[in-house]
């Protein structure tokens, strides 16, 4: 059988965009996951099967994501993806965004593992029949993901409580709520000024309904537009997630006004 990627297309909806029209990273997060479902379906090893057959679950653990062109309200784009490889329990995947004319607006690279999701121990590939060989495409980004680690302290911004909004299909916070935390610890001024270039978030540990977040945050000493993000809880101290989110001026045509 020919492995090939998966494509489909999408018109990004006045709910996924901000307060300047354009499409939320919240929102691409989302949709990338919407589309790994049933390009994961193609492969055998969709939400059904797994959850059915193996009792385990999809689960990120790394991402990033590089933003050349946010996509706006309205826009007809297109999502691609395609299997990367995968080791003995790492799994990845690649996206890109692209518009209706072909341009690259965004692109992701991700890793996943997969839990049983009662014991939420790791599963192997080889426990649930894993072996679909990698698309020979590049890579959507250049680069290996690791370990996201703040080069200075962090400081406490606020708490958050898990609420039912934030939890998705497996029981615990969606990876991209965690987003919504992040941007929402950026103020208002900069997001007017600048914009996010890269995002690269490391998912550690499960919050869930009842957890109080602690968010904490510092800028890059030596790097200006970069800040670094963490979300421990705050009762026991284990970090749920962390992050890295560098920004660039905007141009001065670059805020979109679409009609409400």
């Amino acid at each position: 059988m020919e492995i090939a990627g998966y494509k489909c297309g999408h018109t990004v909806g006045m709910g996924e965009t901000d307060f300047m029209c354009e499409m939320k990273l919240c929102s691409m997060f989302s949709l990338f996951q919407e589309v790994a479902e049933p390009a994961s379906v193609e492969l055998g090893f969709g939400f059904d099967v797994m959850r059915g057959r193996h009792n385990a679950a999809w689960i990120l653990t790394r991402i990033r994501v590089d933003v050349a062109r946010p996509p706006v309200w309205r826009d007809e784009i297109v999502v691609e993806t395609w299997n990367r490889r995968h080791s003995r329990a790492t799994f990845e995947r690649d996206f890109v965004i692209r518009s209706a004319s072909g341009e690259a607006m965004a692109a992701a690279v991700t890793s996943w593992v997969v839990l049983d999701v009662d014991t939420h121990t790791m599963k192997t590939a080889a426990d649930f029949g894993f072996n679909v060989p990698d698309i020979d495409m590049p890579r959507a980004i250049d680069c290996k993901l690791g370990h996201v680690r703040a080069p200075v302290a962090l400081a406490a911004i606020r708490e958050r409580a898990v609420g039912y909004s934030d939890i998705d299909v497996n029981g615990h916070v969606n990876n991209a709520r965690y987003v919504d935390y992040v941007m929402d610890c950026i103020p208002m001024d900069m997001h007017t000024s600048r914009t996010v270039r890269t995002i690269e978030v490391g998912y550690w540990n499960e919050a869930r309904g009842g957890d109080t977040i602690s968010l904490r945050s510092a800028a890059h000493p030596d790097a200006p537009g970069t800040m670094y993000f963490e979300g421990a809880d705050a009762a026991g101290g284990a970090v749920f997630f962390r992050a890295r989110v560098e920004t660039a001026e905007r141009s001065g045509g670059n805020v979109h006004k679409n009609g409400g």
